[in-house]
């Protein structure tokens, strides 16, 4: 599921499918299908399914459901897997249902059957009681960060929650080359060359000269009418199922050989293994709707999160099956919304077990090795830059609150955590109240020291003065933020980056502690 780059547009879109299997899926209603707007009200026990779930969505998703008598109900709450946003969106909507109506059991996309979904212990274990508020807010940041998931999220604050692997160990491990991903382009070009004629050719040859492969592609194309249809539907941004996809694919496929295209051995086999990796997806889908089916959970819903281009098929199962369900869609999906999207470097990271963080720029990547690393140990640089995190808050708080700083108890608190170990004779209070530190950190390699400079950008008294909010109101303020993004993240532009901690907590990472030297993040 790699991001790749091809010359033609439709490559790109094929790539905007794949690199989320889905992210920009089609939800059409079927028969028997009611959609419901946004409802508000208290939750209440005795409220139908329909009205649990305009509850549970209410400012952050729209509800499709199908009511029957089937057992369990299951609730699908499809994403685009590079969208910020949305995770944000499906967060609000599974702690609605974890709080008001007893969710605890939720089937996962992308964890295979083969693995158990990691322990949480050393964000539950991290800090005291008196640090609940602190471990949410440095939980959302994560999340904010695109580190996490929101099924993550959920699960790392109530343990009680249980994530079950829903995800097929064989099909999930089929990939697309770079032949296959451009395939369907392809194809469309041999169908185009068909309708060359001799009056083309000066412009052809102009295109040619001018080095322009995209608009050679794009105008050879339009040559056939079928073709030109095709590649303006496939190029449309709108959402997209597996089935369709395939089904487009098998069509190009089935015109090639109507007209005689002349295909080479390399574009046929390119085609099948397109055309396969989608086979495969099809063959996930059904064992994420055997998963959740067979989870029994507590009433009065199941949860499956996966992306939108398995929504389709999973509804049309899970009617054959005779199931009760509901879709619910982030509304950052329903309006295509693009704000903090993650750009297609920093999601073929997370493909790979790695932070999202360009190399250099960000906490993540001084952790995670920058390798693809074993699928059993891609947790270690993120317990990491958590406990990292936790430290820098509490340092960066301490320094504004503590007389002695830093004191004794937040010393003991600060040593109990094990991957990261303070150097205190490095602990600096900047005359601004910056913290400056060291840590030695555990990597994916190893360890490594990491040097730290934290500060509240407004202050220890805005910090003092604030309202406390529930994690629900966090994550909907930080979405809130999040949607004033513009577009996709880009690479910054300069290091050392200063990072997002806690809403009132920012601070910036390197290896070598002269970068930070000019580093200024309070007043």
């Amino acid at each position: 599921m790699r991001p790749y780059k091809k010359l033609l547009p439709l490559g790109l879109v094929l790539s905007l499918i794949l690199s989320t299997l889905g992210g920009t899926a089609c939800t059409t209603p079927s028969k028997g299908l009611t959609t419901h707007s946004i409802a508000s009200g208290s939750p209440d026990s005795n409220r139908s399914v329909a009205d649990m779930l305009a509850d549970v969505s209410q400012d952050v998703g729209r509800v499709s459901s199908e009511e029957g008598s089937g057992k369990p109900r299951i609730c699908v709450l499809e994403e685009k897997h590079t969208s910020i946003v949305g995770q944000f969106e499906i967060a609000l909507m599974l702690l609605r249902l974890h709080e008001r109506y007893g969710l605890r059991d939720i089937a996962l996309e992308g964890l295979t059957k083969d693995k158990r979904f990691p322990s949480v212990r050393w964000f539950t274990d991290m800090g005291g009681p008196e640090d609940v508020e602190l471990k949410n807010e440095i939980v959302v940041g994560l999340l904010r960060d695109g580190e996490i998931s929101a099924v993550e999220l959920i699960a790392m604050v109530f343990p009680d929650v249980v994530v079950h692997a829903a995800d097929d160990s064989d099909a999930y491990l089929v990939e697309l080359s770079n032949k296959a991903a451009a395939a369907g382009s392809a194809f469309l070009v041999k169908i185009g060359l068909k309708s060359v004629r001799p009056e083309h050719y000066a412009h052809l040859q102009q295109l040619t000269q001018q080095k322009k492969s995209r608009e050679l592609g794009e105008y050879v194309i339009s040559l056939d009418p079928w073709a030109q249809a095709k590649y303006e539907e496939l190029k449309k941004d709108k959402i997209t199922s597996v089935e369709e996809m395939r089904q487009s694919l098998r069509e190009i496929q089935e015109r090639a050989a109507s007209i005689g295209a002349e295909l080479t051995d390399q574009d046929r086999a390119g085609m099948s293994e397109a055309i396969a990796f989608f086979d495969a997806a099809e063959k996930r889908t059904r064992t994420m709707v055997e998963t959740a089916l067979g989870v029994g959970g507590t009433p009065p819903f199941v949860a499956m999160n996966v992306g939108a281009a398995h929504t389709a098929g999973i509804m049309r199962m899970l009617r054959d099956a005779q199931a009760s369900y509901a879709v619910l869609k982030p509304l950052s999906l329903e309006q295509n919304l693009k704000a903090a999207e993650l750009g297609h470097p920093a999601f073929d990271r997370k493909n790979k077990s790695l932070s999202v963080a360009f190399s250099g720029k960000g906490l993540g990547s001084f952790l995670d090795g920058r390798r693809k690393p074993p699928p059993s140990s891609g947790e270690a640089w993120l317990q990491s830059e958590g406990r990292l995190r936790f430290a820098a808050a509490s340092l960066a708080r301490g320094a504004g609150s503590e007389p002695n700083f830093p004191s004794p108890e937040l010393k003991k608190k600060i040593d109990a955590l094990d991957e990261v170990k303070v150097n205190w004779t490095t602990v600096r209070k900047r005359p601004n109240g910056d913290v400056s530190f060291t840590a030695s950190v555990l990597t994916q390699k190893g360890r490594v020291n990491i040097s730290t400079v934290c500060g509240m950008p407004k202050g220890i008294q805005t910090f003092v003065n604030r309202k406390r909010n529930t994690l629900e109101q966090l994550l909907k303020e930080v979405r809130d933020d999040l949607k004033n993004e513009p577009g996709p993240r880009e690479e910054p532009k300069k290091t050392p980056v200063v990072e997002f901690v806690t809403p009132d907590v920012s601070a910036a990472f390197a290896v070598d502690s002269t970068a930070l030297e000019n580093i200024r993040i309070t007043g």
